[in-house]
């Protein structure tokens, strides 16, 4: 048997449970260090939020300005604004947004019954990422997505279409339903004025802080950001 299994067995028999804790008088062993308090001076920096399919990033001024930007599949988003610091979460107000709009231009009934809708848009976007919330008399709905020449739907007998309403899914995006004259069929003609589109509205968003990143609940999805290292 080694010296040192000895050592270690005669401890456990004799019941010495201060085995191996420094003889008397020799100096104690150094406390864990406490990290320093969180404030906004500390917090200031660049964070990454990347994961699987999103790239986001995160930039808290020590000026009290913030910046973020997120990509996500089709989605591009971005805010820009100040933020704080309560002591435990991260707070975000975004600068003043003007937000996208649908305005309905002219609407008329149809002689048959048929749904038919163009909607004008800014260049470079395309019709196929919109679609049509239909609210029939009976209460129910119909919902179709825009192809790039707009929409163009027969509709079943007995359904009547009351109102539309359009979405733009990848945003969130859904204006108010515009009534439709005529008991049948209609026709109506929208244009989407894109304002801020992509610009995110924060009104002191909390954000929680633990043991120095950020974490964002967006879409669905739970976005840590890491603090990126000093260039």
């Amino acid at each position: 048997m080694t010296l040192l299994r000895s050592l270690v067995l005669g401890c456990f028999a004799s019941g010495l449970i201060a085995c191996g804790a420094p003889a008397a008088g020799s100096p104690a062993l150094a406390a864990p260090l406490t990290p320093p308090p969180l404030n906004a001076a500390s917090l200031a920096g660049r964070y990454d939020g990347h994961q699987t399919e999103i790239a986001a990033w995160l930039e808290l001024g020590s000026d009290g300005r913030f910046h973020y930007a997120l990509s996500y599949g089709a989605l591009d988003e971005e805010a820009r604004g100040t933020w704080a610091f309560d002591g435990r979460d991260v707070l975000l107000t975004s600068d003043p947004v003007v937000a996208p709009k649908f305005v309905l231009l002219a609407a008329r009934p149809l002689p048959v019954n048929r749904i038919r809708l163009t909607l004008d848009l800014p260049p470079g976007m395309s019709r196929q990422y919109f679609k049509a919330r239909m609210t029939l008399a009976d209460g129910g709905s119909i919902e179709r997505q825009f192809t790039e020449e707009g929409l163009d739907a027969f509709l079943g007998p007995g359904e009547r279409v009351v109102a539309v309403a359009l979405l733009l899914p990848v945003h969130g995006l859904e204006s108010e339903p515009a009534p439709l004259p005529g008991a049948g069929g209609g026709e109506a003609h929208f244009r989407f004025d894109a304002n801020d589109l992509g610009k995110v509205l924060f009104e002191r968003r909390r954000l929680p802080v633990a043991q120095g990143a950020i974490l964002l609940e967006r879409h669905g999805r739970s976005i840590l950001f890491r603090r990126l290292a000093a260039p």
